[in-house]
């Protein structure tokens, strides 16, 4: 039996005469339900008489109510637990049941005869009637209210005079009012549009929030940072440090017309500001976050290996509750202007050197091994191992490029494999170049293959 709100209304000789409150409502397992008095209502004719005074509707058939009191009053009201001052002890009390009854008082003569319509399915009408009294209530669903809102992002960094945009999914998906507001603590340091962008105005911090408009006080935030004050982040898991450096927004040509014809063509991508990880992910931070390290070459700072895609997807599900913020795989352009410098590039073929032993373990230098992670030297952003060492599993669907310049690319919506970057301790230097492109299937598990953290 589905809850309702009830409101009662007493009619004598066809006249309104009071609001009766306070019923008793029970599911059909016997539990009693709470609920409060609404005063929204049909309007009736104040010429109702009969029994039938709503028809034609459908009885419903689905609850009975059942009345009992001492005596006879023309006018009375009931309080919010069910009882009345006039009658002690008197309440109505609705119940499931199959067909229509007759009301009975106390000692079991009847009094009062019952019925219950069906008007729309958010609305039951349920009529009784005991000489030239007649008791009208209408019973309506309550209003499904917003109870969460989830933003896709929870924290964001973004440079003076950046734009962002926030987007908001709110909860339940058949809540009566999904209409939101959105609103900024300090919109000096960043305001906010009712289309959830984002414009950075001055360096400092301040809260952006989205409010639920249904009266249920719902709200979910968003803290932004502008400025550059966090250039480096250190993060610590279970006693494993890790660095996050920032990478700036920026404009860069993405690909390479050379011969290799994945890279092709060469197109204009810009970005907004992220922050990508200083090294690829360490077996100590895979063994902190996941309780196990699945990598074929042991240590603890060289890069965990061994790890499909779908196993990274897990692992940051697990570092993200950890550490309460949102980290996720670089898309594949994040990762290529990363490599490539970002707004510091000089333009090098492997990231950090036009000398790939500078700053590569590839396969005619690395043993046939891995390395412990930044033992080469950095690119110009800090980063290091971009190129060599194990590939790096990026969020993107594979798929060929076209010349159409593009503003924070994702990638394909759907595809068989995924991209992934920077070649390995495996290959040639060739595959270390910054526009070198690799694939694999989601589910593979290679000793080439790492992965490195954006947030």
């Amino acid at each position: 039996m589905k809850k309702y709100i009830l409101s009662a209304l007493l009619m004598v000789a066809g006249m309104q005469m009071a609001w009766a409150q306070g019923f008793r409502v029970y599911q059909s397992d016997g539990t009693q339900l709470q609920f409060s008095l609404s005063t929204d209502s049909i309007v009736f004719d104040n010429g109702l008489s009969g029994e039938e005074v709503f028809g034609p509707f459908t009885p419903v058939n689905q609850c009975i109510a059942r009345t009992w009191y001492k005596s006879k009053t023309e006018s009375f009201t009931f309080n919010a637990d069910g009882t009345t001052d006039y009658m002690e002890g008197a309440f109505y009390e609705f119940m499931p049941y199959q067909g229509n009854i007759i009301i009975n008082n106390a000692s079991g003569v009847p009094m009062k005869i019952l019925r219950v319509y069906k008007v729309t399915d958010e609305m039951l009408v349920v009529s009784t009637r005991d000489g030239n009294s007649i008791m009208v209530w209408s019973a309506t669903m309550p209003p499904q209210y917003v109870t969460s809102i989830v933003l896709n992002e929870t924290s964001l960094f973004l440079d003076v005079f950046e734009t962002r945009t926030l987007s908001a999914t709110v909860l339940p998906e058949n809540a009566d009012n999904k209409e939101i507001m959105w609103e900024s603590s300090n919109a000096g340091i960043a305001e906010v549009n009712q289309n959830g962008e984002i414009i950075a105005n001055a360096v400092g911090t301040c809260t952006i929030t989205c409010r639920a408009m249904d009266g249920s006080g719902v709200y979910a935030e968003c803290q932004v940072t502008v400025g550059g004050s966090y250039e480096e982040q250190t993060f610590n898991v279970n006693g494993v440090l890790f660095k996050m450096k920032k990478v700036y927004a920026g404009t860069f040509t993405m690909g390479s017309n050379n011969d290799n014809a994945d890279e092709y063509p060469e197109h204009l991508v810009s970005l907004s500001s992220f922050s990508i990880g200083e090294t690829e992910v360490t077996q100590e931070l895979w063994q902190a976050v996941m309780g196990s390290n699945p990598s074929n070459f042991k240590g603890s700072k060289l890069p965990v290996e061994c790890v499909s895609w779908d196993d990274c997807q897990i692992f940051i599900t697990k570092l993200n509750e950890l550490t309460g913020t949102t980290f996720r795989l670089p898309t594949e352009a994040e990762w290529e202007f990363a490599a490539r410098g970002g707004n510091k590039s000089v333009g090098y073929i492997y990231s950090g050197s036009n000398t790939a032993d500078y700053v590569a373990w590839y396969g005619a230098i690395s043993s046939s091994k891995t390395h412990d992670v930044a033992s080469k030297k950095a690119n110009e952003l800090g980063l290091y191992d971009m190129s060599g060492n194990v590939l790096e599993w990026c969020q993107d669907w594979y798929d060929s490029y076209n010349s159409i310049s593009q503003d924070n690319p994702t990638g394909p919506s759907y595809g068989t494999k995924r991209v992934c970057r920077g070649g390995s301790w495996v290959g040639g230097d060739v595959d270390c170049r910054v526009s070198c492109r690799n694939k694999a299937n989601p589910t593979s598990k290679y000793s080439t293959l790492g992965l490195r953290l954006v947030r």
